[in-house]
């Protein structure tokens, strides 16, 4: 055999032999425990890192996104649990990461202080967590216009029969009832 081929043949039993110690705890002889197939549990992260995509996790600190938020106009009591959700869905870890603050002014003589007008970052805007971020409403005050008066139905005037005026009526004296003993009057005579 040449030589060649023992060098070969040799480094082959030697690369044999290592395999088997490698289940082997290093000097104590001890067979080491079996290698687990089980993928370690995903952590969240920084977006594009590997984690669970639906939760849009988000690295602690990094900017979010301003969310579009378009009803303008509608009543602050209908829009306020909206826009929250819509911060909590950018902040991306379930609670809303900027301070909201409700503020007047926007000068529309439509809009009132009791209704959504904007926000003062436009949607898509990406601001540091923990900012500020004023939700504008109008300056009109919240009084809501007075309902035009209803009209009372007419009322009913009692019925009389003679027509009141002011000259003095006269009243035809009563009939006396009849002594007794005389018979009463016919009235068909």
């Amino acid at each position: 055999m040449p030589a060649r081929w023992r060098s070969g043949l040799a480094a082959a039993i030697l690369v044999g032999l290592c395999a088997g110690c490698g289940e082997r705890q290093a000097g104590t002889g001890v067979p080491s425990p079996p290698a687990t197939t089980t993928p370690a549990p995903e952590q969240p992260g920084a977006p594009g890192a590997p984690g669970n995509r639906d939760q849009n996790n988000r690295a602690p600190g990094s900017p979010i996104k301003i969310p579009a938020v378009t009803e303008r106009g509608v009543s602050m009591t209908e829009v306020r649990p909206r826009i929250k959700q819509r911060f909590i869905g950018a902040c991306g870890d379930g609670t809303v990461c900027v301070t909201l603050v409700e503020r007047p002014g926007d000068p529309d003589p439509e809009i009132t202080q009791c209704e959504f007008s904007h926000l003062n970052k436009p949607a898509g805007e990406l601001v540091p967590r923990y900012s500020e971020v004023v939700i504008v409403t109008g300056l009109q005050p919240c009084d809501t216009p007075a309902s035009p008066p209803t009209q009372a139905p007419p009322t009913e005037q009692p019925y009389t029969e003679e027509p009141q005026t002011d000259e003095p009526q006269t009243e035809e004296p009563a009939e006396e009832p009849a002594e007794p003993g005389e018979p009463e009057p016919d009235e068909t005579e």
